[in-house]
């Protein structure tokens, strides 16, 4: 369970940094550009480890057809989450990137948990409420700030 948790924590980690480089890439190049040189590195990346492997036939002998359509909305999905945070990330601090980016996933989670399992949990409601109360008051917080160093 430890090592699961630690490449949970990795795979966080490396989601914020990928959204940093994403955007610095997107303001040079563009964000729909950024997205598919984004796309094109991690198919390379996958490529060649596959081909050297011997692993690459396995996936020309898949069963496409028996896999559901909406199996596959997981790119799509992934496409519009790099051009989302090529947007947001340059134009608000990272902190409330990894924020707002964590408070979608467990607003989606708890969403997937009451459609799909059935099941409800006034816990996770209020821990995500907590943390969005306090994002939003950092941002007050934030804006106050701002404006007293403006009027100096």
């Amino acid at each position: 369970m430890i090592w699961i948790s630690f490449l949970a924590l990795l795979a966080g980690g490396f989601t914020i940094l990928s959204m940093i480089l994403n955007a610095q890439l997107g303001k040079r190049i563009g964000i729909l550009q950024s997205t598919l040189m984004n796309y094109f590195v991690a198919s390379m990346g996958l490529f060649f480890p596959l081909l050297f492997t011997g692993q690459m036939k396995n996936l020309f002998l898949l069963p496409f057809n028996e896999i559901p359509w909406w199996a596959f909305l997981g790119g799509a999905i992934g496409v519009s989450v790099v051009i989302l945070s090529n947007i947001v990330t340059p134009k608000i601090p990272v902190i409330y990137t990894t924020l707002l980016t964590f408070l979608g996933q467990m607003i989606v989670g708890i969403t997937m948990d009451i459609f799909l399992t059935h099941t409800f949990s006034l816990g996770k409601v209020v821990g995500v409420s907590l943390i969005g109360a306090g994002l939003l008051y950092n941002i007050h917080i934030d804006k106050k700030e701002a404006e007293i160093s403006l009027m100096k």
